[in-house]
């Protein structure tokens, strides 16, 4: 009673536990989920915006060939200045073309046509951002040509370009998501790990008792087998000596009867009585062995049948797990290379980052020590204005007091 109550309790431990899990996974994955949440700060608004623009771009420059060989059908909305500079656009890349294969067949001035190539290169580079920004200022245009794009694009261009997405995809993940919930993504990983390993080790387990059942299959069979062949010897060598008992009877009850023909009456009843006896014994012993020969093949059957349900359900199983093993793997991998191409471009952004905040700071540091200058100006030259009106105060009082002076002493002269 004590060891099916404990039993009972870990099995409630266990459902606990594996309640609490699920719980968490569903927590992880809900934290996890970005959908529903939307970009707040400006930088991240702007670098997807940058992320946005880099795409279109890709998706235009992909459509180069197509345009310039179709430039007549698009003139109307491309207007005459986008045309003009793809028109040269297309000259600079014949140029360079012809360069490179000239250069790869002749090998006489390498210098002076690889410096002529590298001056093409940078005008066609030139040519592409001024297509761009034209593109970017006609956007009829843009809407025309994108609508060319899953018609007249390579597919391995398509791909990159779906990578680049994906990996846009990927970078608003991540700038959606907090640190805590970058830890528990990893520790989500972790535990998936963790469980392939364990599932590994669980199926290296099931794959050794499966082997020994076969041994101990094979050798319960073999035993089997070599009991049922000593059965039939024996079934057999007891029919041949009954046979032979009934025929050597026949024979000398027939000698018996020929020798006793008057007194032979009594002793032929006994002896087909002790004929009947026999055969009796001999259908019973058939019967018997017969019986156990029927249930030893019925017991043979059972447990091949026991063994063959028990390989069914042993693939069954194999091949679920295996499937879940390599669904875990294959998402366990993508997400590692996404992990390593996003902390990539996160070391890129942090410098930058860096490099911008430390331009704001010298701006700041600077404005501030401009305001300060200001400030000590504004105070010098109020303290001058004060000083100046306290001087102009004194100088008109002075010039008061002596004006008074004389028309006092001139007013006493007029009296005497």
């Amino acid at each position: 009673m004590a060891a099916k109550a404990s039993k009972g309790a870990t099995k409630v431990a266990n459902a606990d536990q594996n309640g609490g899990k699920t719980q968490f996974q569903l927590e992880t994955q809900r934290m996890l989920d970005t959908s529903k949440k939307k970009l707040t700060l400006i930088e991240q608004q702007r670098i997807m915006a940058v992320m946005e623009d880099t795409c279109v771009r890709m998706e235009l420059v992909s459509l180069f060939p197509f345009i310039l060989e179709n430039l007549d059908r698009f003139a109307i909305a491309f207007g005459q200045d986008l045309c003009d500079h793809l028109a040269l656009h297309a000259q600079l890349h014949e140029q360079l073309m012809h360069n490179l294969t000239d250069g790869t067949q002749e090998s006489g001035n390498d210098e002076a046509l690889q410096r002529n190539s590298d001056v093409l290169q940078l005008n066609l580079h030139h040519s592409t951002k001024t297509i761009l920004r034209l593109f970017a200022a006609n956007p009829a245009a843009v809407k025309v040509v994108r609508g060319e794009y899953e018609r007249n694009t390579p597919e391995e261009t398509k791909a990159f370009i779906a990578m680049v997405k994906e990996g846009k995809s990927l970078l608003l993940q991540r700038l959606l998501s907090t640190p805590f919930e970058e830890k528990q993504r990893q520790d989500y990983l972790t535990e998936m790990s963790d469980r392939c390993n364990k599932n590994e080790a669980v199926i290296k387990q099931l794959k050794r008792e499966l082997e020994e059942a076969t041994v101990d299959k094979e050798q319960e069979v073999t035993k089997r087998n070599e009991v049922i062949r000593k059965l039939k010897l024996d079934i057999h060598s007891i029919e041949k000596s009954a046979d032979d008992h009934i025929t050597r009877t026949k024979v000398d009850s027939e000698k018996q009867q020929q020798a006793d023909e008057k007194n032979a009456e009594t002793k032929k009843d006994k002896l087909k009585l002790e004929l009947n006896q026999l055969k009796q014994q001999l259908s019973n012993v058939t019967a018997e062995h017969r019986k156990s020969e029927q249930t030893l093949r019925s017991k043979k059957f059972q447990t091949e049948t026991e063994v063959e349900n028990w390989i069914v359900q042993y693939d069954s199983h194999m091949g679920e797990k295996q499937q879940e093993f390599e669904e875990i793997d294959a998402q366990y991998t993508q997400e590692k290379q996404e992990l390593n191409v996003l902390e990539e471009k996160f070391a890129t952004l942090q410098q930058e980052y860096d490099t911008i905040m430390e331009e704001r700071r010298v701006s700041k540091e600077k404005k501030e020590q401009e305001e300060k200058n200001v400030r000590t100006a504004t105070k010098a030259a109020l303290a001058i204005q004060r000083f100046w009106r306290a001087y102009k105060a004194k100088k008109a009082l002075k010039k008061k007091g002596g004006k008074k002076g004389k028309k006092s002493g001139s007013q006493s002269g007029k009296n005497k």
